[in-house]
Order: structure tokens, then C-alpha cells, then sequence
């Protein structure tokens, strides 16, 4: 069973379709801000970047998504989104290949597919691999449906349901040959985007875009224009960010004071420190620490 855990809620199952007396045929998951999904040994999985930049985690490994990508994943995952803005989707459609089979086999659903059921069920042998815009488009077509016909489901819409999914197999099918862009394309802009996101991540304490440029050979005002096209923010705005992250852990895993927090997650000074947490936590670090002890989750 996959399970989505919403970020401060309790797990939830997403939304799925089912054939009768048998296990799950497709899954449909919407991802926000901070949310975790555990697929659990699934044929493939399909995720949608519905949002101008995003990062990825699955089986120990981060993926880069920029524009309108879609990352094709099978096995056994844990999917961690790391949104940029916390106002970012992202949608993961899973697909059980045994039970496509099964149901065109017995019959269960009627309808054309050119007779290559099998041959579009072996893009999932080629996992995991990332589908580049805008060769995409058609497939977030197929997305965009899918999400429909899930979110308002009617008797007898199954079929509609697995009619989109196979679509969308035979899209991926085409495009899967040109996957690989060259180099100074689009996919090029999106991994140095994403070395500087991996940067900003590991390095938080201690990160400059001048570092950053150097060790990309890049010139600092590119990397900046890159990040303010793709994920909408400047270098500071992103290091910030993710420092006041930082430091929201550390407030909630010690009870070190605020100032040396400040200092360890890379502010030079603690009314930075202040500005920037409030900003993006929409509170205090002071406030934020009452919190927890009111929650009872401060140690």
C-alpha cells in the first residue's frame, strides 16, 4: 500500500482506482509543501512538476525538476518534495502493470489499444528517468485529465480513467528516445539550478554566490538570473530560506539560545537572523519556541 503523510496531519490514502476483487490499479496523489509519499513496490510512478522549480528525494537520490519535467520512478520509494514555494504542487500518478494486464486480458475494460498494451507498459523497465519540456506538454495533457477524473469520480469512470492512463503510456513511449537533451539546453539550465539548490542545502551555514559560481564556472549574475527565472527568488532569498529552516529544527531538537542558533545556521547577525525567520515562518523565533512548548514538542 503507498501512503501520502500531509505535512501536521495524519497519513491519508490518495485517491485510486480499483478493479473488483483486485488490488489497486492506479493511484493519484497531489504533493504541497513539505509532504512525504511512500510507494511501496509499485510498477512506476509518475511525477508531474507543476510548479517552475522543485527538487525531489527517492531512494537516497535528488532530482532536479524545472518547468513542465516529469520524473519516471519504479520500485520501492520514498518521495520527499521539497518545494521552493510553499504554494507548489507536485502530482504522482502510480501504475500497477500486472493489473493493466489482468484487465485487458479478462476484459474488464473494452477499449482500443492498437494492439502494443505490452509495449506501452515497458517504459516502466526504463526507470527512473526524467522527461524534459517542452516535449512534455502533451503529457501533462494526460496529467491535467487524470487529476480531473479523480478529484470527481462517476460510476463506470474507470474505464475513462485507465483509457487517460494508457494515453499517457504511449505519449512517454514516444518521447522516451529523445529524453537525454544536449548541452545549453533547457535540461543544462535545470542542473545548474539544481547544483546550486544542492549547494544551498548542504552548505547552508557558510554558502556565497560567489563560492558557488566558481566552483560552477559560471558567472555570479547568470546563476542569479537562472534562480530568479526558475524558482522566482534571488541566491539571499534562497539561502535565507532554507536557514530559517535550519533553524526552526534546531529550536525544536535543542535548547540552545536563539543567538547561537542564529550563528550556527550562517546569520553575521542576529536582527538578520530575526528579519529572515519571520519572513519566512510568518513568526518570532521566540514566538516560534513558545509554540513548542506549548505543543509539548521541545525537548
Amino acid at each position: 500500500m503507498s501512503t501520502l503523510y500531509k505535512k501536521g496531519t495524519e497519513s491519508v490514502l490518495g485517491r485510486c482506482v480499483v478493479l473488483p476483487n483486485r488490488p489497486i490499479l492506479s493511484n493519484f496523489y497531489v504533493l504541497t509543501y513539505h509532504d512525504v509519499l511512500d510507494l511501496d513496490d509499485v510498477d512506476c510512478a509518475f511525477i508531474f512538476n507543476n510548479t517552475s522549480f522543485t527538487t525531489v528525494q527517492a531512494q537516497d537520490q535528488t532530482y532536479f525538476l524545472f518547468g513542465e519535467d516529469v520524473l519516471c520512478l519504479g520500485g520501492k520509494n520514498r518521495i520527499l518534495f521539497r518545494g521552493v514555494n510553499e504554494d507548489a504542487q507536485l502530482c504522482v500518478l502510480t501504475v500497477n502493470r500486472v493489473e493493466y494486464r489482468y484487465a485487458m486480458e479478462t476484459g474488464q475494460f473494452r477499449m482500443p489499444v492498437d494492439g502494443r498494451l505490452e509495449e506501452k507498459l515497458s517504459i516502466m523497465d526504463q526507470v527512473p528517468r526524467t522527461y524534459h519540456a517542452p516535449k512534455t506538454k502533451l503529457v501533462l495533457e494526460c496529467a491535467n485529465l487524470l487529476n480531473i477524473d479523480f478529484d470527481n469520480p462517476i460510476d463506470g469512470s474507470a474505464p475513462l480513467i485507465v483509457s487517460d492512463i494508457l494515453r499517457l503510456l504511449s505519449r512517454v513511449e514516444r518521447i522516451s528516445e529523445g529524453a537525454n537533451e544536449p548541452p545549453g539546453t533547457e535540461k543544462g539550465q535545470t542542473e545548474i539550478v539544481g547544483r546550486v539548490m544542492e549547494y544551498i542545502s548542504e552548505e547552508y551555514a557558510e554558502a556565497t554566490l560567489s563560492e558557488i559560481a566558481e566552483r560552477l564556472h559560471y558567472g555570479a549574475n547568470y546563476i542569479s538570473r537562472l534562480l530568479v527565472k526558475a524558482c522566482g527568488m534571488t541566491f539571499s532569498e534562497l539561502l535565507n530560506r532554507r536557514q530559517a529552516v535550519a533553524a526552526e529544527a534546531l529550536m525544536a531538537q535543542t535548547d540552545l539560545p536563539l543567538q547561537e542558533i542564529s550563528t550556527m545556521v550562517g546569520f553575521k547577525s542576529y536582527s538578520g537572523f530575526f528579519r529572515a525567520f519571520r519572513r519566512y515562518q510568518g513568526i518570532s523565533p521566540t514566538q516560534f519556541r513558545e509554540e513548542l512548548l506549548k505543543k509539548g514538542s521541545y525537548r
